[in-house]
């Protein structure tokens, strides 16, 4: 086990971006290309679920995944999936960052060695027929692959079988594996847990940039552990206009809970308004041309309410709000006269992750029975005694994400991992104009690849309380931002009279009171300039 799943890992990590691994291990089997068959229907039924993808290349001739014109029916019932995960894995009071692309494509791979009411609930749930979550998703990989190596994300799939007891993946399972999600498949005997456990966050670790080092471990699995289905998806890039850092400053969130917490506040101007009905919000671009949406509520809207209310297409919906210039009037001779719209956002830096177990979540979205041998059907999956290959199920669901959002970029990263189990009867189930924008309060994002969205994520709570920091406020003009207690630090910025800022510590350094108001940034009290105390009570500091 352990030097086949190296060959095959090594194998994996090799791939670029939006990638499929290929393995070289015996138990490999090429994908043939088969020819359409030219006579198909239009419009067939597979298990109570329509398939209508392929409909769209017989009428069309294919699937305009670009333009989202002709796929708009795929990139919505996959849309439908994601807000139903975000909204059934949301805990109150939590933050929150999930990748419901990172787990389609594990489930993806589920679904096609399902057979009978296995198949069709997991049909039922993904939105979609096995054949077409197979082509939208392989479509999905080519329409984001990118440009000049710029891809929307890397993505790595890995199918690994236990063959201790006799079974092995059928042929044909592995060929549509193969075909549509990557070669790397290994079937070899699960004798050491450790070793197993090992395996599973070497392939994590690598497939985040070593963010995701520890979503197993040895106790995740036993004997009769039957298969493994990862995925890691990862997504990020330098914005294309940086905030500008010199501009960042301590300032007030109000936590879900009613706390008031200090955060720090990026700034930066942005051409055009963006306002939905209830919401108001924005959307930068990154290098790798995905895109990064925030939506924030209007205030006293309750988040949690507003997440399970919310359109499946909301971040999309506001970005066709979008609006430049309003109150236009034409001037007759190809002109006009307009209003310039300018958000000032307020944004905070923040860097977190999140770890769930989903064996909850998806037995919410209608898919209980996989998680019990006897109701459960693998039988497309693998081959052998008839009674074992009967006891497969799935066992777990986990996914670990991170999200680092700062100054100069965004990166995201998830692992998937499904665990197969072996007649165990049963699972566990565990617990699972100018307009002034300013995210101080809960707010949910999302990282939107086209019309696509790679994560989602709710932030609830930020920052350090109040009333453990120094509140200070300028009542003279302006002060000097600089990278140390010194007049001769570098100059980082200004502070504005009138402006309200929070300090981490102050010091007496070159006979003035100097005050921490962020990492390598310092602002002195001069001439008895600032009014400071703790908490909300004011008293004059003089230096």
């Amino acid at each position: 086990m352990n030097r086949f799943v190296r060959i095959v890992l090594c194998l994996l990590m090799s791939v670029s971006l939006c990638a499929c691994a290929k393995s070289e291990g015996p138990s490999e089997s090429t994908a043939e290309v088969k020819e359409e068959e030219t006579s198909s229907p239009a419009t067939v039924t597979v298990n109570n679920v329509e398939s209508f993808y392929q409909s769209l290349v017989n009428e069309y001739g294919y699937v305009d995944m670009y333009n989202n014109e002709t796929a708009a029916e795929a990139y919505s019932r996959y849309r439908g999936f994601a807000k139903k995960l975000l909204v059934d894995a949301c805990k109150e009071n939590d933050n929150e960052i999930i990748s419901p692309l990172s787990l389609y494509y594990a489930m993806a791979i589920l679904a096609n060695g399902a057979g009978g009411s296995t198949r069709a609930q997991l049909e039922n749930a993904l939105g979609m027929s096995v054949e077409d979550l197979n082509s939208f998703l392989k479509d999905l990989d080519s329409v984001h692959a990118g440009w000049d190596g710029q891809a929307a994300f890397r993505k790595v799939n890995a199918l690994w079988f236990n063959t201790a007891k006799g079974m092995k993946l059928k042929e044909g399972y592995k060929d549509t594996v193969g075909e549509y999600y990557g070669n790397g498949i290994g079937e070899s005997d699960f004798t050491n847990a450790s070793d197993l456990a090992e395996q599973v966050n070497y392939f994590a670790s690598n497939c985040s940039y070593g963010t995701i080092n520890d979503i197993v471990s040895a106790e995740d699995f036993s004997s009769d552990t039957s298969f493994l289905i990862l995925n890691g998806l990862s997504t990020g890039d330098r914005w294309a206009f940086p905030f500008d850092a010199s501009a960042t400053a301590l300032q007030s969130f109000h936590n879900y809970k009613g706390e008031d917490t200090v955060v720090e506040m990026m700034h930066q101007e942005l051409w055009g308004h963006w306002q939905g009905n209830g919401y108001s919000g924005f959307e930068k671009r990154l290098d790798n041309a995905v895109d990064f949406v925030a939506v924030l509520p209007d205030e006293g809207t309750d988040i949690y309410d507003f997440i399970a209310g919310m359109s499946d297409n909301i971040f999309n919906e506001l970005r066709a709000t979008y609006e430049e210039y309003s109150n236009m009037t034409e001037d007759g001779n190809y002109g006009c006269t307009a209003d310039e719209n300018i958000t000032r956002l307020s944004f905070p830096k923040f860097d977190y992750e999140k770890e769930y177990d989903l064996n909850e979540v998806l037995s919410g979205m209608g898919l209980a029975d996989i998680f019990d041998y006897t109701t459960s059907d693998f039988s497309e999956m693998a081959e052998g005694d008839p009674d074992l290959v009967s006891a497969l199920y799935l066992e777990k669901a986990k996914q670990k994400c991170t999200i680092k959002v700062n100054e100069e970029e965004v990166v995201a990263t998830a692992v998937t991992v499904l665990a197969g189990g072996l007649g165990a009867g049963g699972c566990e189930i565990r617990e699972t104009i100018y307009h002034d924008l300013v995210f101080d309060r809960p707010f949910i994002f999302a990282l939107m690849s086209g019309e696509t969205p790679l994560f989602y994520g709710v932030v609830t709570r930020l920052g350090e309380p109040a009333d453990q920091l120094i509140r200070i406020e300028n009542i003279t003009g302006k002060i000097n931002i600089r990278n140390r207690p010194s007049k001769s630090g570098e100059k980082l910025g200004t502070y504005q009279k009138g402006e309200i800022i929070y300090a981490y510590e102050k010091v007496e350094a070159e006979g003035y009171t100097w005050y921490r108001i962020g990492e390598d940034r310092w602002v002195a009290d001069q001439k008895g300039g600032m009014d400071q105390g703790p908490g909300l009570r004011k008293e004059k500091k003089r230096s």
